[in-house]
């Protein structure tokens, strides 16, 4: 097993977990609405009615997007490699893995980030009482470290958790004699 398989893994296990979860979308694009203030002072964006949408997720970045895209991806989770490596002959393979959180909330208040501390407590819950996935091959094991964003960026809002996975790691290659 390797990190790659690990990935995916983790996007099959996240798209599984949260299956049923539906959240706020941004609402559909229309051809009538400037995307910024061309002149005068800067306004409140209009009330829009939020769609909804299932979380949605990739693996290391967003997809590439083109002027014909209209698909907004929030709410996403991104699995992104971060790290791996082996510390000693006789220890697993550990990569660490972060999860960028991404979404919309278009309610006044300004509260989004408990939306996405919802997800991050779900993905934390889900893996300390299920560590292991593809049938062992893939352990998860300390740290859990989590973060909101630092800026507001009222509707959407961001934050992301890093976890560790140990990997079984063959050391030699079998010998016909053994």
């Amino acid at each position: 097993m390797n990190a790659r398989e690990l990935q995916t893994a983790i996007k099959e296990d996240l798209e599984a977990l949260f299956s049923s979860t539906v959240l706020k979308a941004p609402p559909e694009p229309t051809g009538n609405r400037p995307g910024y203030q061309l002149d005068g002072p800067e306004q409140d964006p209009p009330e829009e009615t939020p769609g909804t949408a299932k979380i949605s997720v990739f693996e290391q970045e967003l997809p590439i997007r083109d002027a014909n895209t209209t698909d907004d991806p929030y709410p996403y989770i991104i699995a992104k490699l971060d790290t791996g490596g082996i510390d000693a002959p006789t220890d697993p393979h550990k990569v660490n893995v972060i999860l960028l959180i991404g979404v919309y909330d278009n309610d006044r208040r300004n509260q989004g980030h408990k939306t996405v501390l919802e997800i991050i407590e779900r993905i934390q819950t889900h893996y300390e009482k299920n560590p292991t996935l593809s049938g062992g091959a893939f352990q998860f094991t300390d740290p859990f470290k989590w973060v909101l964003q630092d800026e507001p960026s009222w509707p959407y809002f961001y934050g992301a958790c890093n976890l560790a996975f140990n990997l079984y790691a063959q050391r030699t290659e079998g010998s016909i004699y053994t």
